[in-house]
């Protein structure tokens, strides 16, 4: 319950508000053919897919959808500095043989990824 609703609510719904205060076009659990992105949000034609993770269990899979959706930005939404450098940390081991990732990846925490949305250059 507790992450579900850290997931749900503080991660995405607290970027949600703050990229739709700055004219964001959000829409919440975007259909894939390979299931859902947390949140894609869109302006000016820049599409970032946004997604909420508590371990790094899950960065390939949502590397993959942001690539499906061929969306500008990858952001990843971490609780804390410890689940940021696991994230971190895999994103390394994937990429390690010289691999290119399909789309550009962002680790950061709420308060970061606000930050960079608001000083977002297009």
């Amino acid at each position: 319950m507790l992450r579900r609703f850290l997931h749900e609510e503080v991660l995405i719904g607290g970027y949600e508000r703050q990229a739709g205060s700055l004219g964001w076009r959000c829409t919440r659990e975007y259909r894939l053919l390979g299931g859902y992105i947390d949140l894609v949000a869109e302006s000016m034609g820049v599409v970032l897919a946004v997604e909420a993770e508590l371990t790094p269990a899950r960065i390939p899979a949502d590397i993959g959808k942001a690539a499906q959706l061929a969306a500008d930005r990858l952001v990843i939404l971490v609780p804390n500095a410890r689940v940021r450098g696991a994230c971190e940390r895999r994103l390394g081991r994937l990429t390690e043989d010289g691999t290119r990732l399909p789309v550009g990846v962002d680790v950061c925490t709420l308060p970061k990824a606000i930050q960079q949305l608001r000083s977002y250059r297009w």
